[in-house]
């Protein structure tokens, strides 16, 4: 089974890789950043230190967000905050984790990306999201 973060974020806003690695620097200096880690680029499974995670990016799209639409229109509500977030971003980035350690960093690099991009970082399994932050362990 797999435990799940996922960035909501506009594509201009991505952070370049030098100011991610400052970010977890500062942030977890525990993380090992290898010099060729570049979530920009970043598709499948990524290793990061002793450990990894995988990496999948997606855009939204209008048809997304309408296909959101018709389905709170169903439930009879107009409007949530997963719809204010998916009209605030354009592409949204899922970190797939397996164990423990693979957990604690994707939180934190889920966070720092968050943080930097001004986006949303959600835990869909505590149902939590947040903006421009971390989350907390």
């Amino acid at each position: 089974m797999s435990y799940n973060f996922v960035v909501y974020m506009r594509t201009n806003r991505f952070p370049e890789s030098a100011q991610l690695v400052a970010e977890l620097s500062s942030r977890a200096p525990w993380i090992v950043v290898p010099s060729s880690f570049d979530l920009r680029e970043a598709q499948g499974y990524t290793s990061v230190g002793g450990t990894g995670f995988e990496v999948t990016r997606s855009q939204i799209t209008a048809e997304w967000i309408e296909d959101h639409r018709q389905t709170l229109k169903e439930r009879g509500e107009k409007d949530d905050e997963h719809l204010a977030i998916l009209l605030a971003s354009d592409m949204r980035i899922t970190f797939r984790c397996k164990d423990d350690e693979e957990i604690s960093v994707a939180r934190t690099i889920a966070g720092a990306l968050a943080t930097l991009s001004g986006g949303y970082l959600r835990d869909p399994q505590k149902d939590v999201t947040v903006k421009g932050g971390y989350l907390r362990p």
